[in-house]
């Protein structure tokens, strides 16, 4: 090998040596500088404010819970345990960014009311016409028979025909725990059927 030879060598080393240099100076300086900005960013971030917001109405767990500012509606709702089936939802702006000091209420569904219900009259908690099924299958009029159900005791209801002394305390028992809103509440009672 010449000296011309030995020389092209030892430069192509040295080039070689300085692009690695080069290369490793670039990553450690570039590594330092996303080091650097993500600090920055970090410190940056403020924490976020919390917010107390009243929720009420047709949600399984109603109370006031401190919420992210701006949150919206339908995330505060889900953290009240969600909705109930009885909830009129549609009625809700579920978009509506939650502020200190707001109350998100979740109406209950008003159901359409039948014209029996519109045209009640002040005695309509008297059971004009019932018609009883007793176990037999055989169903029974009671016309002309008016009886105060909400106030009616064991003992006058088992004069109603076809009803007897269990049939009496089913309906106190559903009139004790539930009551009797109308009419058509009576055919929710075990041992009554539809007429």
């Amino acid at each position: 090998m010449n000296l011309w030879e030995k020389k092209k060598l030892v430069l192509i080393c040295l080039l070689v040596s300085i692009g690695i240099a080069i290369t490793f100076f670039q990553l450690t300086y570039s590594c330092d500088e996303v080091e650097i900005v993500n600090r920055q960013q970090t410190q940056a971030l403020p924490s976020p404010v919390l917010v107390s917001v009243y929720i009420s109405g047709a949600v399984k767990k109603p109370g006031i819970y401190d919420v992210p500012a701006g949150m919206r509606s339908i995330e505060a709702i889900k953290l009240a345990g969600g909705i109930t089936a009885e909830a009129a939802i549609h009625k809700v702006n579920l978009a509506k960014k939650c502020k200190d000091g707001m109350q998100i209420h979740v109406p209950l569904l008003v159901l359409p009311k039948t014209k029996q219900q519109e045209n009640k009259t002040e005695d309509s908690d008297y059971a004009q016409e019932i018609k009883v099924q007793p176990l037999t299958g055989k169903t029974l009029s009671l016309n002309r028979t008016k009886l105060k159900l909400s106030a009616a005791t064991a003992r006058e209801l088992t004069k109603l025909p076809g009803v007897g002394p269990a049939l009496a305390q089913a309906i106190i028992a559903y009139r004790t725990s539930k009551g009797f809103s109308c009419l058509e509440d009576l055919l929710k009672v075990p041992g009554i059927g539809p007429c």
